[in-house]
């Protein structure tokens, strides 16, 4: 037998024949209890003797000497600081979980409620609605112009090739008579200039020109000219009347030679100005001087009827010329705007 077996032992012995019988009549078990529960005698621990009357004053036993029953535990009434803060947020979390599920049944119950095809786009119309009594009907909103296929500020140029067989007076009347109605149909509010380009978009000189079109230039004046010109297209009432506007080379000597030719000067631009328009020149005329402003003119009528007339200015190094007051004055005021080059 080891150590702890002599230990053991020996505290048997002890627990069994030296603990004094009185210590056994104090001790309840929990099988005593339990037997009392149930109608039985208390066992108590085995050699135990049972207390006697005399044992009332016994701390673990009743005024009979029966023990006395364990007193009922006290509940606690506090709450911990978890719990109250639990309650705190319960009520509010309780409510907000509520309106969320009305929400979704009411989102839910709206959404089967729509039909599947409100999806699909709807078709403008165009259809004007009929007019109601006391209502005036809506208008139809104005069709935009079409494009000018000119330009009113800048000059626009005109292909004019003078190797094909359209490079005859003819050809090129025609070919400025329908750049004209174009120019109609654009209803510009000011004349309207054009830079003559042969084939290859080279500018076509005033001196070539004048052999195209047969005028009746004197060479030796054609000669104080310069290459450059400008044909204007100039609306004027209904009408298109064209202008046109030669860049000098020698002023001195061209206002010369036209002051000495003047009478007849207006012929040498018949075929250009006047004959496409069924006006005939008369082979003299007498020209009067006037003014446009601070500047000195001359003129000459030439039909009354169809209110075609010869007008003239030099200015600086242009020579103006017009077939009507309204439409020479209108190429004046254009170039002066444009700066006299």
């Amino acid at each position: 037998m080891g150590f702890f077996g002599k230990i053991l032992k020996k505290d048997d012995q002890t627990a069994a024949g030296t603990i004094p019988p009185e210590i056994y009549k104090s001790v309840r078990v929990m099988r005593d209890d339990l037997n009392e529960l149930e109608g039985k005698p208390p066992e108590g621990i085995p050699g135990a003797v049972a207390p006697e009357a005399s044992d009332a004053g016994h701390p673990f036993l009743g005024a009979h000497g029966h023990p006395s029953a364990p007193e009922a535990p006290v509940a606690d009434t506090s709450v911990a600081p978890a719990s109250k803060n639990l309650k705190k947020w319960l009520i509010p979390a309780a409510v907000v979980i509520l309106v969320l599920m009305i929400g979704g049944i009411t989102a839910y119950f709206f959404l089967r409620s729509t039909p599947e095809n409100d999806t699909v786009e709807s078709v403008p119309t165009t259809e004007i609605p009929s007019p109601v009594d006391g209502m005036q009907a809506p208008t139809a909103e104005p069709t935009p112009a079409p494009t000018s296929a000119f330009s009113p500020d800048s000059p626009n140029y005109l292909a004019l090739d003078p190797e094909s067989d359209a490079a005859t007076p003819e050809g090129i009347v025609a070919t400025l008579e329908g750049v004209g109605m174009k120019v109609r149909e654009m209803n510009p509010s000011g004349p309207v200039e054009f830079l003559l380009r042969d084939g290859n978009n080279n500018p076509i000189a005033f001196s070539r020109f004048s052999y195209l079109m047969k005028l009746g230039i004197p060479e030796d004046t054609l000669s104080f000219l310069d290459e450059s010109f400008s044909l204007y297209f100039v609306p004027e009432g209904s009408d298109i009347r064209m202008t046109l506007v030669l860049d000098i080379k020698d002023a001195a000597n061209l206002v010369g030679a036209v002051n000495r030719d003047e009478a007849v000067v207006p012929t040498w631009f018949s075929g250009l100005l006047y004959r496409p328009a069924g006006v005939e020149v008369p082979a003299s005329v007498e020209f009067r001087s006037g003014t446009y402003g601070a500047l000195e003119t001359r003129f000459v009528p030439i039909d009354a009827a169809k209110n075609y007339s010869f007008d003239y200015i030099f200015l600086a190094d242009k020579w103006m010329i017009g077939t009507s007051k309204d439409s020479f004055r209108a190429t004046v005021d254009a170039v002066i705007k444009d700066g006299v080059r």
